[in-house]
């Protein structure tokens, strides 16, 4: 698998997979969270794993000579972040989670728009602007629960404080990542890691809440290691219609 068809696949099944977390909020039955689970930003991403999946199957026939195939993928051939697997957990727990990642997003995709890779590029100038007004969304979500109750507050202090953990694998550079960089094809993870911190630090302290003081740990998924749940969630997910199967 050439670097680039391993760059587009960490992009595309960390949109699939993440689209489908945020489908299964409907499983909850509250208000909030099924119009997160059927709003644009779940069809966005899936969207993006659609146009992603596609090209790849293009530069896989032409390259490789056979067609890709989504439906046979094994679970470490899956190179999401492993923040985007997580089992959804509460409410609180999901706005959390939704403020790091369009966070991430929003940072990530801006410098995406810079790449030398004209799909990529493309992508990202379609996309950008989704992402900035997400995460204008989910910091007024995330400022809501400094208002909550004392039960609240802490199911959002032990929520940070889980998601910290997960956090390093948005920014954990692959072999793959430090070959697009240096082609001027990937993105600076450790410019999208140091503006992520800023916001993120920078909200949970006007909110009243405190980030752990050591790195979050969980690494590995772009590398095909992912959470427990990981398998039976992709069984789930694999008995829908997949984007480009």
């Amino acid at each position: 698998m050439t670097p680039q068809i391993k760059y587009y696949l960490q992009i595309a099944d960390s949109a699939l997979i993440y689209s489908y977390r945020l489908r299964e909020l409907s499983l909850f039955n509250t208000p909030f969270l099924n119009s997160l689970s059927q709003s644009d930003l779940t069809d966005h991403l899936l969207s993006i794993a659609n146009i992603t999946y596609k090209e790849v199957n293009g530069i896989q026939k032409k390259e490789e000579g056979h067609a890709f195939d989504i439906i046979r993928k094994k679970p470490e051939e899956y190179f999401n972040a492993i923040l985007f697997e997580l089992e959804n957990k509460d409410e609180v727990f999901v706005i959390v989670r939704q403020f790091f990642v369009d966070t991430f997003h929003s940072f990530y995709y801006q410098e995406l728009v810079k790449s030398k890779d004209a799909f990529l590029s493309k992508l990202a100038t379609e996309k950008v602007d989704l992402f900035k007004n997400q995460v204008e969304k989910s910091r007024l979500w995330f400022r809501e629960l400094k208002f909550s109750d004392e039960d609240k507050y802490k199911r959002t202090q032990k929520s940070i404080n889980v998601l910290w953990e997960y956090s390093a694998d948005f920014f954990q550079a692959s072999t793959v990542d430090l070959v697009m960089l240096s082609r001027e094809a990937g993105v600076d993870l450790h410019k999208v890691q140091m503006n992520w911190k800023i916001d993120i630090e920078k909200a949970v302290a006007e909110e009243g809440f405190k980030l752990p003081a050591q790195e979050g740990t969980f690494i590995g998924g772009k590398e095909g290691r992912h959470s427990r749940s990981f398998h039976s969630f992709l069984k789930r997910l694999k008995s829908e219609k997949l984007p480009f199967s």
